[in-house]
């Protein structure tokens, strides 16, 4: 490891699950805790770090950190045995430092956050927004600390000038605020509680600076449960105006935006109800929040905000689990009350209109066409969405590494809306599609870091284990995984990787026997059992289907990629179907060719050169 690069990480400060690792002054701390290491122990637990999940070898420990010096491998043998007694002390037990018999050591890959990177544009005004306590402990108002602190999430990101984060993930969990900061990539946080008194609310909140953990804002509220819109209207300004002094004169003489975006309490009530059930992403939560959206716009018709998330619950029932033409009926009604209503989404309308109606879509030819035109034109409008609608169109024309580029590139965009976009979980399907399988573990796992109850991650990152053959790890993923799609997708792969292929059937049936399940999964168990024409079928579904976003051409060839052989996904993309398919929407290698040459036309926009990557296609 290079001298100046080791020097640099001995300065900067990461995380070890709970634990800040304060490398400068050689101390690791949690919130309750402070244990100083020698300065031997520290070097190694940096060292570790800076390979980010890879393996060192005893050789590689010596060679990289100590040439020249006689340091024996009982020497580092003590010093890993330290660094396990010095995490835990605090009374978890978690391996953090694993020994892989004959090859070395790690830092757990699940674990490691490691420091800001230098590609990384946060602005001193970035926050993350902690869940909130419910010291009533009363399970009925749980909803409601959820949606308080996600109303309070909305409104803050409505100012451009803001970087906001969602820490719903880390509920339950007392870290210190730096490590929080360390996690989300923020300078600050807003943790805050609830307390239920009949029919009033006791709320208190504060503002603590990631990197010294000092407390520069706080405040309580008392209010009566039919206030609680004005109560995040208070609580969000007074954040505000906290935030920075350039911040509090700009907007503290300015009416806050309207956040809640109706005045009636139960039909705030429902639409927070709603969006709990829906952040469960399961057929029948999606179902439960259909229904309480259903019911806010009942009592609210004009409640925009309410509307749109009503068009959105039923379109991502039909996308995600093939929902029937009622779903997509409910949709489109839903958005257009929504538009009528004046609620302004992160993305062009134009771009939900082709979600909902089939003859207004493009082909990806057109797409990537309107993308060029909007970035070149600064349609505000399109903000950063046009970065977006490009990483669709490259990755369907296979351009993984440039796909990556843009992806990276739109998430970095000031213009780019956390609420609106899944750009962050794509990411790791691209570096899968590129064969940096261990990149992508590390994607996986900083995304699980921040939402360790998604069952979606823990199956993505359990393939990648095994095609990698760390069963080991893969195995503690499943042991996650109990039942459901998820679960028995997660399994088949499990086997197929590990050559025992008659287990696989087993695991394809239950998936038949679901209410609904993705296309895309179904294609993955076909072509696992060697039924290529079926699984072609499937492709062609996941693909045509009216109710599909543009995302999910591109994203069937990137995921295929990286969970299955290419020679099988040589078999599935050479079929006549589905060069049919690629025909269809513009795709061939003049487009690419073309596609290439446009993009490197506004390389004084994006700041990204394209290169053809045909090995990848």
């Amino acid at each position: 490891m290079d001298t100046e690069v080791r020097s640099t990480s001995m300065e900067r400060s990461f995380a070890v699950g709970d634990w800040l690792v304060e490398p400068s002054i050689n101390r690791i701390s949690t919130a309750s805790e402070d244990i100083y290491l020698r300065p031997q122990l520290m070097e190694v637990l940096v060292y570790l770090a800076d390979l980010q999940g890879r393996v060192a070898t005893l050789e590689s420990i010596h060679d990289d950190l100590w040439t020249g010096k006689v340091v024996s491998s009982g020497t580092i043998y003590n010093c890993i045995a330290e660094l396990r007694q010095a995490f835990s002390k605090s009374g978890k037990k978690i391996n953090y430092i694993e020994t892989l018999p004959k090859k070395g050591y790690r830092l757990a890959p699940p674990i490691v956050a490691m420091p800001t990177s230098p590609g990384n544009h946060r602005t001193d005004n970035s926050i993350a927004i902690m869940p909130l306590v419910n010291r009533s402990g009363d399970a009925d108002i749980e909803y409601l600390c959820a949606g308080i602190s996600d109303e309070i999430l909305y409104g803050l990101s409505k100012f451009k000038s803001l970087n906001v984060f969602s820490a719903a993930s880390l509920k339950d969990q007392d870290l210190d605020v730096r490590v929080v900061g360390l996690r989300f990539d923020a300078k600050m946080i807003l943790s805050g509680s609830l307390q239920k008194f009949g029919q009033k609310l006791r709320l208190g909140f504060r503002l603590d600076k990631v990197s010294n953990g000092e407390t520069i804002w706080s405040d309580r509220y008392d209010q009566e449960m039919k206030d609680i819109f004005e109560l995040q209207d208070t609580v969000a300004r007074h954040v505000i105006g906290a935030l920075t002094p350039a911040l509090k004169s700009s907007y503290a003489s300015e009416p806050m935006l309207d956040i809640a975006g109706t005045s009636n309490p139960d039909a705030l009530n429902a639409f927070l109800l709603g969006k709990y059930a829906l952040s469960w992403t399961t057929v029948e939560s999606y179902d439960d929040a259909i229904a309480c959206f259903e019911q806010a716009v009942t009592i609210d018709p004009t409640f925009a905000r309410a509307h749109y998330r009503l068009y959105l619950s039923s379109y991502m029932k039909r996308r995600h689990f093939g929902a029937g033409q009622d779903a997509l009926d409910k949709a489109r009604t839903a958005a257009e009350d929504a538009r009528k209503h004046g609620f302004q989404p992160a993305v062009p309308w134009v771009h939900i209109q082709r979600r909902l109606y089939r003859d207004t879509r493009l082909n990806y030819q057109e797409l990537g066409l309107e993308a060029i035109e909007k970035l070149r034109d600064k349609d505000p409008e399109w903000g950063s969405f046009g970065y977006e609608q490009l990483t669709w169109v490259l990755s369907a024309c296979g351009l993984f590494r440039a796909t990556l580029d843009f992806a990276k590139r739109m998430l970095d965009s000031p213009a780019h809306n956390f609420e609106d976009s899944d750009a962050d979980e794509e990411i790791p399907h691209y570096y899968a599609a590129l064969g940096l399988y261990e990149e992508a573990i590390r994607q996986w796992s900083s995304i699980i870091q921040k939402d360790p109850a998604r069952p979606l991650f823990r199956f993505e990152r359990s393939v990648l284990y095994a095609r990698t053959g760390q069963f080991d790890y893969a195995q503690n993923d499943l042991d996650v995984l109990v039942d459901g799609h998820h679960a028995y997708l997660a399994r088949a792969f499990y086997h197929f990787w590990r050559d025992e292929k008659d287990r696989i059937p087993e695991y394809h049936e239950r998936l038949l026997a679901l209410r609904y399940v993705q296309p895309s999964y179904l294609l993955w168990t076909y072509a696992m059992i060697g039924d290529i024409e079926s699984g072609v079928d499937q492709y062609e579904r996941a693909v045509e289907s009216a109710s599909r976003s543009y995302i999910d051409f591109g994203n069937v060839r990137a995921m295929s990629r990286g969970k299955l052989p290419m020679s099988i996904v040589d078999d599935l993309e050479q079929h006549s179907s589905v060069q049919a398919l690629l025909k269809k929407e513009g795709i061939n290698e003049a487009w690419r060719t073309e596609l290439i040459q446009r993009l490197n036309e506004i390389v004084d926009i994006t700041g990204i050169h394209v290169q053809p990557d045909d090995q990848y296609r």
